[in-house]
């Protein structure tokens, strides 16, 4: 499994929210080859599910995640609260992922 697909899994995991956090997170790190996949993923499943969500971690994107819990008769606050959470539980996946293919 190539890195696209591992964060395409994590879309249908966590939601698209978490990760524009973490390519966030890599943007300051200045590890742009991470973000450069995360970014491919999120490009890839919006294309294939015909979605029009952010591809960067601003306040409209938290909005845009809310607003799928509020559809679901949800607050999302809990989501929102949990989204560092979240970007962590993806990096350690994806450091459990890149051992594994060692």
């Amino acid at each position: 499994m190539d890195k696209v697909r591992f964060y395409r899994q994590q879309i249908w995991k966590y939601g698209f929210c978490p990760l524009l956090l973490l390519m966030a997170m890599y943007e300051q790190e200045q590890r742009f080859e991470e973000c450069d996949f995360i970014l491919a993923a999120l490009k890839a499943h919006y294309q294939e599910y015909n979605l029009n969500f952010p591809l960067k971690f601003t306040q409209e994107a938290v909005e845009d995640y809310i607003q799928g819990f509020w559809e679901k008769g949800l607050s999302g606050q809990t989501a929102v609260n949990n989204l560092p959470y979240y970007a962590h539980e993806i990096e350690l996946t994806l450091i459990k992922y890149e051992k594994a293919i060692v």
